[in-house]
C-alpha cells in the first residue's frame, strides 16, 4: 500500500530552514518527567523505514559526513548528530555561546543541498563526563526496547538521541504514534524531558 509523506515538524526549538522544501503543519511539545551525552538509538531496518532508499542513504552519509567535520573543527565540544529525512539534529555541549553560535554557522555553511532543516540542541557548559554518557545511552537502549514491543508504534521510524537525561524523538510518523512515543519515552527512568522532532506520515488511505 503506498503512502503519502507529509513534511511536518512535530517539535524542537531553533528550527532553521536551509532549502524551500515545503513544510506542514507542525506538533510540537515536550514531556517533561520527574528527574541527562548523547546515544543514537539502532539504525533503522532498510525495508520497515517510511523513508525512500535514497533518503536513508543520503542521511547516513551526512550524519558521518557532519559529525567528523564538528568534531574535527571544533575539539573542545561534545557534539553528537543526527539526521532523518533530510532533517539534522544536533546535541552536546558547548564550553561557551561563542563556540555554540560557531557551530550552528558551520553546520549551515555545510550542511549541503540534501539537509533542509538544523535543529541546533546543543547546551552551554562542561561536557558531559563518560558515566553520563553511559547512563543516556542505557536510556535510550530502554527507550528503543519499549518502542520496539509497543504495537501503538512504528518499528525502524524512530531515531532515538539522550543527552543528560533528555530524551529527543525524530522520524515519521502519525499524530498519535507521537504522543505513544513521548509517552512511553517518559516513563523510563532517568529521563527528564522528552523533546519530539518528528515529521507527520499520513497514509493514503486517511
Amino acid at each position: 500500500m503506498k503512502h503519502i509523506i507529509k513534511p511536518t515538524v512535530l517539535g524542537v526549538a531553533l528550527a532553521v530552514s536551509l532549502s524551500a522544501c515545503t513544510t506542514g503543519a507542525i506538533i510540537a511539545g515536550t514531556v517533561a518527567t520527574g528527574v541527562g551525552i548523547a546515544a543514537i538509538g539502532t539504525t533503522a531496518v532498510v525495508a520497515s523505514d517510511r523513508r525512500p532508499v535514497k533518503v536513508q542513504y543520503l542521511d547516513r552519509s551526512n550524519a558521518n559526513r557532519l559529525q567528523l567535520a564538528v568534531k574535527r573543527q571544533f575539539p573542545e565540544a561534545y557534539t553528537d548528530l543526527i539526521v532523518y529525512n533530510k532533517r539534522l539534529l544536533v546535541t552536546g555541549e558547548a564550553p561557551n555561546r561563542q563556540t555554540y553560535y560557531a557551530i550552528d554557522r558551520y553546520l549551515k555553511d555545510r550542511a549541503g543541498p540534501n539537509i533542509h532543516f538544523i535543529y541546533n540542541k546543543i547546551g552551554i557548559g562542561a561536557n558531559s563526563s563518560k558515566a553520563q554518557r553511559a547512563k543516556d545511552g542505557w536510556i535510550t537502549t530502554q527507550v528503543r526496547t519499549l518502542l520496539t514491543i509497543n504495537q501503538n508504534t512504528p518499528e525502524n521510524s524512530i531515531q532515538i538521541v539522550t543527552t543528560r537525561g533528555q530524551v529527543h524523538l525524530m522520524g515519521l510518523v502519525t499524530v498519535d504514534e507521537a504522543s505513544e512515543a513521548a509517552r512511553v519515552a517518559a516513563t523510563v527512568e532517568g529521563v527528564t524531558k522528552v523533546v519530539k522532532a518528528f515529521e507527520e506520515f499520513i497514509p493514503k488511505n486517511q
